[in-house]
């Protein structure tokens, strides 16, 4: 069972299990904290991010000799959402990846709504161009949908940000396009038909 921020039912109870055992030892807070890592299966640059947090917050504890408490607090809590997130953002990548494999636009360019390429320089800098301005940007090559989903997945510019993945839900082969076309004709020449029928019963 998923529950409406994402996280998963058994998710959920090790956060409310967590919750109560952090107002005993904070020794049991951090190993609550890592058998909910242990069971997070998030995208590779998500728990990346997320891992370095915990260790900051491990660190801090490690060497500071009066720990604040709220700052542990504020912290752990900070450690939870993170990982509600990144459990959100698996779930949202795979209904992208499920949706464009569908309709057959995996390998096909990817496209935003309004018409532009998103392309990618070697540095791993986004922009969005036209096919008409592709000639005069050298250094930027146009992705397709499977390269967009592999750089969310493993960039670290790309942690926690799910943008692109309305881009990749979009995209349509082209053989959703021709049927999409095929279809709109389909319909447009009944509508026709039907007029005319009407017109010769006057």
């Amino acid at each position: 069972m998923v529950t409406s921020d994402g996280t998963s039912g058994a998710a959920a109870a090790d956060v409310a299990g967590s919750s109560k055992s952090s107002e005993g030892s904070s020794d049991l807070t951090d190993k609550d904290l890592l058998k909910m890592m242990e069971k997070l299966e998030g995208l590779p640059n998500d728990m990346q991010a997320l891992t370095k947090v915990l260790s900051d917050f491990y660190i801090d504890q490690q060497y500071s000799p009066f720990p604040n408490t709220a700052n542990i607090a504020s912290r752990y809590l900070q450690a939870l959402q993170m990982m509600r997130t990144a459990n959100f953002n698996r779930k949202q990548y795979d209904e992208a990846y499920e949706t464009v494999s569908k309709n057959g636009g995996i390998n096909e360019l990817a496209i935003n709504e309004k018409g532009y390429l998103i392309c990618v320089n070697d540095k791993g800098d986004f922009k969005y161009l036209k096919p008409e301005q592709l000639a005069q940007t050298a250094d930027y090559q146009p992705v397709t949908n499977s390269e967009l989903l592999r750089l969310r997945a493993y960039s670290p510019e790309l942690a926690g940000d799910n943008r692109i993945l309305g881009v990749v839900a979009n995209g349509i082969g082209i053989e959703g396009v021709t049927k999409y076309i095929q279809d709109f004709i389909s319909k447009l020449g009944t509508a026709d038909t039907s007029k005319q029928g009407y017109v010769s019963t006057q």
